[in-house]
Order: structure tokens, then C-alpha cells, then sequence
């Protein structure tokens, strides 16, 4: 069974605080013109990792950091909590999420971050089907600009490679 990994790798600043949005995957079903949401993650309901709304296979898919430690949940745009990580490590620290695409094609990806005058201020998009390779996805890479929602980066239904369609 392989697992589709999404990864925001962190290069250039050594300790950060990046605050995640949003990371939502809208495919459309191999055989209908109808959008699905494979998992969407909404920090407002509370302090969890695991999606708030999403296909059954993905409703346990915690989002994760590694190099870097959650801190907690800081207030968003509009108010909205978002989770928070900071003490991010230099060159290997990202937030990464393991979800099932099965049955599901023309994948795309939407997020928002922003980061703290410390940094990270570059984030790149990566998938993995095998969590050892990890390849870069086009038009994937995103830089936060200054510490605010209105300048922070954002992916906004970024294509994912054919090769993360129908994988469990």
C-alpha cells in the first residue's frame, strides 16, 4: 500500500514560526464532473491535526511537523485559529500529511501560511509515494513575504502529478 505525502519543506532561515491555513485537496472523480474533498483541515473547531472534513479513508490523517515543534493554535485571518510550530531546524523541517487518493484524479491542493520575522520565509510543495523519494510539484513552491495573512503565501488549486492519482 503506498501513501500520498504531502510535504512543505522549509529552506533558507534557520528557527520560525509558520502558521498553516489550510491545506485542502479538491479532486474530481475519475468518472463524474463533481469535486470531492479528500481531507480539509479547519483549526477553528478546535485544537486537532486530524481533518474536519473529508473522505472516510483520510478522516484520521493527522497533520504533522518534523524538525520543528507545534506551539499551538494562534488566531488566523477573520479569527479563525490556525495551527502554529516553531524552533524550525535549518534545511529539514516540514509539515507533512499522509492521505488516500484512491478512486480520485485531477488532484489539486490549496494552503495558506505565513511566518514570523525569524522566518521560514520559502515553502515548497513535495509528494512522496514510497516516504523515502520526495519530488518537487510544479508551481508548488511558495514564499510567505512578511507576517501577515494578506502577504503570506498561498496555493491556490495547485495541480498534483498524475502519479499521486488512485493510491491508497
Amino acid at each position: 500500500m503506498h501513501k500520498i505525502m504531502h510535504k512543505y519543506k522549509r529552506y533558507f532561515s534557520l528557527f520560525a514560526t509558520m502558521l498553516l491555513l489550510l491545506s485542502t485537496i479538491s479532486p474530481q472523480m475519475a468518472k463524474a464532473a463533481t469535486s470531492t474533498t479528500l481531507a480539509k483541515w479547519d483549526f477553528s473547531n478546535g485544537q486537532v491535526t486530524t481533518p474536519s472534513a473529508g473522505i472516510p479513508d483520510n478522516l484520521n490523517s493527522n497533520i504533522r511537523t518534523t524538525g520543528s515543534k507545534v506551539t499551538g493554535y494562534n488566531a488566523g485571518p477573520s479569527g479563525n485559529a490556525v495551527i502554529n510550530a516553531n524552533t524550525w531546524s535549518n534545511n529539514s523541517s516540514y509539515w507533512e500529511v499522509s492521505l488516500s487518493t484512491k478512486n480520485y484524479e485531477n488532484i489539486t491542493l490549496s494552503s495558506k501560511q505565513y511566518s514570523s520575522s525569524t522566518g521560514p520565509k520559502d515553502f515548497k510543495l513535495q509528494y512522496s509515494l514510497d516516504e523515502n523519494s520526495w519530488v518537487d510539484v510544479p508551481d508548488g513552491s511558495v514564499s510567505t513575504g512578511s507576517a501577515t495573512w494578506s502577504s503570506g503565501g498561498q496555493l491556490n488549486n495547485v495541480a498534483l502529478p498524475s502519479e499521486v492519482n488512485d493510491k491508497n
